[in-house]
């Protein structure tokens, strides 16, 4: 209102959501960070609640997609102070993947992120539909791997964060559930351990990845 001070906050942090979720299931994480004086920003990763794209891509696209929205808020000057990206498994590989790209992001929190997509693809499939186990390992999932390369014109190795971690200069904080069988603590160890001096693992010993 008329005559109240202007907030001024202490930096923008962007919150990036798991797979097959969407940018709400972050909002718990966006208000208490926005009660602790940050600008939260919460989107919809590219095929996943009210955005735009048949596939998805595993960070292929995606990477390039939130640069796109860091200059949106840019021009609109509601990048305020420093940027953190906090992202959640499938939105945590996102996130170092854009801060491997993109200068502004100056720290990086990363909740169960996956090293490569077509290792988690698997990995994952297996563990929450067993039953279909036998289409999600050898010959007919690395014909399905191929298949959505194809279909969404992509490779998965442009989906390998284990390339690219180094290349990410500001510090990184994973966290990680040693029950997790969805995508499991090795991920993380790998991705710290190719990481930079700055970066830290936390490993939850009683958490899993929906716990986590």
């Amino acid at each position: 209102g008329k005559g109240l001070p202007l907030w001024t906050p202490k930096g923008t942090i962007l919150l990036l959501h798991g797979v097959m979720m969407s940018k709400e299931t972050m909002l718990h994480w966006a208000l208490r960070l926005a009660q602790a004086g940050y600008r939260t920003v919460l989107v919809d990763l590219r095929g996943h609640g009210h955005s735009t794209g048949r596939w998805i891509t595993y960070g292929a696209v995606e990477a390039a997609d939130l640069s796109r929205v860091l200059d949106d808020l840019e021009r609109r000057g509601q990048l305020a102070g420093r940027l953190g990206v906090l992202g959640n498994s499938y939105g945590a590989a996102m996130a170092l993947q854009l801060a491997a790209r993109d200068a502004r992001v100056k720290t990086e929190v990363a909740l169960q992120p996956f090293s490569a997509g077509d290792a988690a693809v698997g990995e994952f499939g297996r563990a929450v539909a067993p039953r279909l186990a036998r289409f999600l390992s050898g010959p007919p999932l690395d014909r399905a791997l191929r298949r959505a390369e194809n279909l969404a014109g992509f490779s998965w190795q442009q989906t390998d964060v284990t390339k690219i971690v180094d290349r990410i200069k500001v510090p990184i904080l994973f966290f990680h559930g040693a029950k997790d069988t969805w995508i499991s603590p090795k991920h993380s160890e790998i991705l710290r351990a190719r990481s930079n001096g700055q970066s830290r693992l936390v490993i939850l010993e009683d958490d899993s990845h929906p716990t986590l």
